[in-house]
């Protein structure tokens, strides 16, 4: 009996499609299993060994609590108190309890960061996955020890690429030479004697409508229309198949595609995400610098070198000098904790995160499980690491504060035209006569800020201030130091959450019987709340005022007024500022309470002294020059030339040096200092060697790049073996190690490795030779017989369903009915100033994000990816992701039935169907399959088809394409 996975046709099913429902959750893909075995290793390893192993390990004079944390059956099994980690429920699971101080307090020299806190909440979560083997004893136990180099050198990634004769084959017809395409002939040969050493034979080739719609979909991301699909079946000429992947090859849209997949890999994000989430304005430049790439078929091995190392190479002219800097931003915009005041824990956090990073998406290697000990599997000792990692820590990745203790990063000026830098310099000169100027007066006039700003300070100093370290509060509030200004170290907000439930009350006792002012200290924001509730305790009993937070304060922007009252030095001065009934962020930063009459003495004595200052002719001349000087710099300011564009790229430190170990990976715990330099075991002989004078990341670029690296040609071209056909040579995309799977076909892994290199690196010759070959073009149909000897197809005996991105999903429904607007000259998420988040109104992130430009076009906002693409395991850009989680969760079904955007697509597209005048009534059903679907509907669809459209009116036939588009048809390519 044949069967599918899916049916091919909907049929009746079309009836049901708009109530389809999913299994509440698939198996984990091999992607999430590695994916949480390689967060373990980078977020959970480390702060074992440096915050519990002194206690909880066999290296603990005395194993406290009988609980050894030094393997997976240590916490399984538990100490005293019984297992410690509950897989899947953080709520139940002890030592979250202690890391968190409730109840017990682990680690006793203090609570961990919230950040890793976070991190031991989500890895349970997830399921506590910990490939760590060993014994459930408190007793000692032999420490898990990786690989050696000359072990190493023996695995088959870090043999040298080889090539092979091609293998006898029984079918030759199938695997016939083509004078055109080389290697579409090694690729079908070497799958055909797999399959027939199996006994299996390769599935027939898919029909024409199926081919057309794969091609489209592989390497432009977008569903063909129904007249490119019939000018192809038209086509009568013998190399039509070639004529098409050349044409779609040559797109622009190929390039869109593609670069999204190099971007999942570069962990590309326009905010930086993490604690501080602030926006990257100048990321947009690396995004279009990789599509551009792939659209020029830029060499891989130069890609390569101008990501790591383009602010050193030599460029043949401007335009080029921008492109290679702008490369580099690859290396800048992956996430950091900005706010870490650890400045040296920082630094080498950003270069673990970069190394990493490199590791992955280059060489398929998992570097950073090197940090804190030798890899406990792949043969990267310690050193090889902070070999590498001194290379990365002589680039200036970080620079600066953007405000206190958050750190900044470095944007690089690009060149621009002499006509534009003159005009710059020119205003420039300008800006400074006049500001000299400015200056000079203000020098003379004996004042160099507004006088509302000294009236507010003085007036700060009197009567009595309590800020807020010592006002009391119920709810959660956080600190910031965002907006300026304030009083004392800082302010809180309540971040516009859990209204009602918090409140902030400040208590003092005034020297004496009097009526006071009270003001209120904040900074106004449009996401302040208008209406803040402040109840005030008084001689005469209590009063009830609101304030409006969105206005700033009426002295120096800070002080704000809310009335006057009488307090006696017996009873305490009290005021609250409550959260019920607010829309928008709450501020607390401090309560002022100044006497009447101290007040209205103060003034007097200010207009007096006013008065005299004002009486001095010479002063009022001053005064007036001063003003028509600001004119004139208001003026100019209007007239000033385009800023120099910038870019987020590297650049070299200002000294070179080699790197220390740091000890369990901890920064201020240095073991010997180690020479910069590469992995041992992927370099050849002699090993490359760094100059002293130089921070050698063109080394490392040459040293990936280079033909002989045994992993960098064997990775990419296994990335994009598995874009085509659904699954890698070797399985695990990004680990090419010990835990990675071994290759199925490793003779053809290394032709193609051989053969992109020999035809110069070009991406799209290595695609065009997968995309004409036999294999890619196999049927998916499903075979009982096959299935029974191979069920993963791992000899690739038929083509993998894919299911189709989140983007090209989005995509091609734009495309179908309201085409793509042009892509933005720059970020949209300069918008949102600073940070997504702070003074934005709620949904800023979420609006820039529904733009109608191709999705690659839209910002990727870590924390904040639209529900739509996350829904559909869009990338997380915390992480380099070479393959995509494939989930099925009801969230899915839910998206595809009630996103206002499917169902306006889904309307627009039987409007053009009703609208279009060469399809009769009769034939809407089969227009709407034609456009969605690239085949026409059959006698059955086209029955359903019309009882589901009813009346046969627009909402009618809207729900017709509804159905298509949320089927599993449309979301999968075959």
């Amino acid at each position: 009996m044949k069967r599918h996975p899916f049916p091919r046709r909907l049929g009746l099913l079309l009836l049901a499609a708009l109530v389809f429902s999913f299994p509440a959750l698939v198996s984990p893909t091999k992607a999430e299993d590695q994916a949480a075995l390689e967060f373990f290793e980078a977020k959970i390893r480390p702060v074992l060994i440096k915050e519990c192993y002194s206690c909880h390990s066999s290296q603990a004079p005395v194993l406290k609590g009988a609980l050894n944390l030094e393997h997976r059956s240590g916490w399984q099994t538990g100490g005293d108190s019984g297992p410690s980690i509950v897989p899947g429920n953080p709520e139940d699971s002890l030592l979250l309890a202690a890391m968190k101080f409730d109840g017990l307090e682990m680690p006793p020299a203090g609570r961990l960061p919230d950040e890793t806190i976070a991190d031991f909440e989500a890895w349970i979560k997830a399921g506590a996955v910990d490939p760590r083997e060993g014994t459930g004893t408190a007793t000692k136990n032999t420490p898990l020890t990786g690989m050696s180099v000359e072990a190493g050198k023996q695995f088959w990634s870090f043999q040298p690429v080889t090539t092979s004769p091609l293998p006898e084959v029984r079918d030759t017809q199938w695997a016939t030479p083509t004078a055109t395409n080389a290697t579409s002939h090694q690729i079908d040969t070497m799958i055909l004697a797999k399959l027939e050493a199996a006994n299996l034979a390769p599935s027939p080739a898919a029909d024409e409508r199926t081919l057309v719609r794969r091609l489209y979909l592989d390497l432009i991301g977008l569903v063909p229309t129904a007249p490119e699909v019939d000018a192809f079946l038209h086509d009568q000429r013998p190399d039509r198949l070639e004529r098409l992947v050349d044409t779609l090859l040559e797109r622009p849209e190929f390039a869109e595609h593609w670069a999204r997949r190099w971007l999942d890999i570069a962990r590309y994000a326009d905010s930086n995400g993490s604690d501080f989430n602030a926006t990257f304005k100048e990321a947009w430049r690396y995004r279009d610098y990789v599509i551009d790439a792939l659209r020029r078929d830029l060499p891989y091995d130069e890609f390569i070198r101008e990501q790591l190392a383009g602010d050193l190479l030599p460029a043949e002219n401007e335009q080029d000098r921008v492109r290679k800097l702008v490369a580099t931003g690859f290396l800048m915009i992956g996430p950091k904790m900005l706010s870490e005041r650890d400045k040296v824990k920082l630094q080498m956090d950003v270069v673990d995160e970069q190394l990493d990073t490199v590791g992955k998406a280059f060489l398929g290697m998992t570097m950073g499980c090197a940090r804190c000990h030798d890899h406990k599997f792949d043969p990267v000792p310690t050193a090889d690491y902070y070999a590498m990692a001194g290379i990365l820590r002589n680039t200036l990745s970080l620079q600066g504060e953007i405000q206190k203790y958050v750190s900044d990063w470095p944007e690089t000026p690009l060149p621009i035209a002499p006509e534009h830098q003159a005009a710059l310099d020119q205003f420039e000169a300008a800006r400074k006569a006049l500001q000299g100027q400015l200056a000079a007066i203000k020098k003379q006039l004996g004042t160099s800020t507004p006088a509302g700003a000294d009236t507010a300070k003085s007036e700060l100093d009197l009567g009595v201030v309590v800020d807020d370290s010592a006002a009391e509060f119920t709810g959660e509030w956080k600190s910031s130091v965002y907006s300026r200004p304030f009083v004392g170290a800082g302010y809180r907000h309540d971040d516009n959450a859990d209204k009602g439930e918090k409140s902030a009350t400040f208590r003092t006792t005034l020297p004496s019987a009097d009526e006071y002012e009270i003001r209120i200290a904040y900074t106004g924001s449009n996401g302040r709340s208008k209406e803040v509730p402040i109840e005030i305790v008084h001689a005469g009993g209590i009063a009830q005022v609101t304030l409006n937070q969105q206005t700033p304060g009426k002295h120096g922007s800070l002080l704000q007024p809310i009335g006057r009252f009488r307090f006696t030095p017996d009873q305490p001065a009290t005021v609250t500022l409550r959260t019920t009934g607010t829309k928008g962020h709450v501020i607390v930063d401090a309560v002022q309470w100044i006497s009447v009459k101290q007040l209205e003495a103060h003034r007097i004595q200010l207009a007096e002294a006013a008065k005299k200052a004002e009486a001095n002719a010479e002063m009022e001349r001053l005064k007036t020059e001063m003003k028509q000087m600001e004119g004139k710099m208001a003026e100019l300011m209007k007239s000033a030339p385009p800023p120099a564009p910038k870019a987020m790229a590297a650049r070299n430190a200002t000294a070179f040096s080699d790197c220390p170990i740091c000890i369990r990976g901890e920064p201020h715990q240095l073991g010997k200092v180690v020479p910069r330099g590469f992995l041992q075991v992927a370099s050849w002989e002699p090993a490359p060697t760094i100059p002293a004078d130089v921070s050698g990341r063109r080394e490392l670029a040459d040293w990936i790049a280079h033909p002989k690296n045994p992993l960098t040609a064997r990775v990419y071209v296994n990335r994009v073996w598995k874009s085509l056909l659904g699954s890698g040579i070797v399985r695990t995309t990004d680990n090419f190690g010990v835990l990675g799977e071994k290759p199925t076909h490793p003779e053809l892994l290394d032709a193609l490795a051989s053969s992109f290199v020999h035809d110069g690196w070009s991406t799209k010759r290595l695609i065009r030779g997968i995309v004409l070959s036999r294999t890619y073009q196999q049927s998916s149909t499903f075979r009982d017989e096959a299935a029974a000897v191979d069920p993963e197809n791992k000899l690739v005996w038929r083509s993998n369903r894919q299911r189709l991105s989140a983007e090209s999903m989005r995509d091609s429904l734009l495309r179908l009915t309201t085409g793509f607007q042009s892509p933005p000259a720059d970020s949209p998420v300069k918008s949102l100033g600073k940070l997504v988040a702070e003074n934005n109104p709620k949904g800023a992130a979420k609006t820039i994000q529904e733009a109608g430009v191709r999705t690659i076009y839209l910002p990727v906002i870590r924390g904040e990816i639209s529900p739509l693409l996350a829904v559909f395991d869009f990338a997380d850009p915390d992480f380099v992701v070479g393959e995509r989680s494939v989930s099925t969760v009801p969230a899915q079904a839910l998206v595809m039935l009630n996103s206002p955007f499917v169902k306006e697509a889904a309307r627009q597209i039987a409007q053009q169907v009703i609208e279009d005048e060469t399809v009769p009534s009769d034939g809407r059903a089969n227009a709407i399959y034609e456009r969605l679907l690239s085949r026409p509907a059959d006698t059955e669809e086209i029955a359903a088809a019309a009882k589901l459209a009813e009346a046969g009116d627009l909402a009618g036939w809207s729900r017709v394409a509804h159905a298509i588009i949320a089927s599993t048809e449309f979301r999968w390519r075959d």
